[in-house]
């Protein structure tokens, strides 16, 4: 398999109506039609030590290494269906590979979830529709292969902001108010905190994923075993 390495980060967030000018011929006329392009984020939350290339179609799309926990920030990306897929660091055998639809003007993110031969692809759409007011978003992502249901809360809150979130599902994004250092808090079914993340400061106007990883059970280290990682859509 021949790859090339073209792919350009999108220096800003994803928007919508993001267009590209291709040129294209017909009855022997060059005429020029704005494409308009999705989004893809691709976030890395495979607990393990190795470190992937990430395909799509035949193209490598990240210039730096690919480890655990990293992620590769918006892609330009053809709409349609396209073949996306990760390699061990620069070599050409698939661990895991599957065709996705992209829809136009749409942002996605990409993770990249569990180990060995249960890796799979999650995908969620991203809704950027920028926060009202003087708020930001939230949104929350199970990605702890084998954690029961999990919900996130706020340290002090009476109520959690997401509850029962099961393996590989995601909620909505809902609006919270900013702070400086707000404790949050990822809790089981009993209701105890199974991972942190502290003192974490959210400003207005941004929006925020936050995923459980790693796994619940023994594991052979502390870098692998459950906690909470927070990362912003830009």
């Amino acid at each position: 398999m021949k790859m090339s390495n073209n792919f350009k980060n999108i220096s800003k967030a994803f928007v919508g109506v993001l267009t590209l000018s291709a040129v294209l011929v017909a009855c022997s006329k060059d005429t020029t039609e704005p494409i308009q392009l999705a989004g893809l984020n691709v976030i890395n939350a495979s607990a393990e030590a190795t470190k992937y290339d990430f395909i799509v179609d035949n193209t490598k799309a990240n210039e730096k290494d690919f480890q655990y926990n990293s992620q590769l920030g918006y892609l330009n990306l053809y709409p349609g269906l396209r073949r996306i897929g990760i390699v061990e660091k620069g070599k050409t055998a698939f661990l895991l590979s599957k065709q996705e639809t992209f829809s136009p003007g749409v942002a996605y993110s990409v993770f990249i979830a569990d180990t060995l031969s249960k890796r799979t692809f999650v995908k969620v759409e991203d809704d950027l529709t920028a926060p009202t007011g003087e708020k930001a978003k939230i949104r929350f992502v199970n990605l702890s292969p084998d954690a029961p249901a999990l919900s996130l809360g706020i340290n002090g809150a009476a109520t959690d902001l997401f509850t029962g979130k099961a393996y590989k599902e995601s909620t909505a994004f809902v609006e919270v108010e900013p702070g400086a250092s707000i404790n949050f808090e990822v809790k089981n079914a009993a209701k105890t905190v199974v991972a942190t993340l502290p003192a974490t400061k959210i400003e207005k106007g941004l929006i925020y994923t936050i995923w459980a990883k790693g796994f619940n059970g023994t594991v052979a280290a502390d870098s692998l075993k459950m906690a909470a990682k927070i990362y912003t859509h830009k």
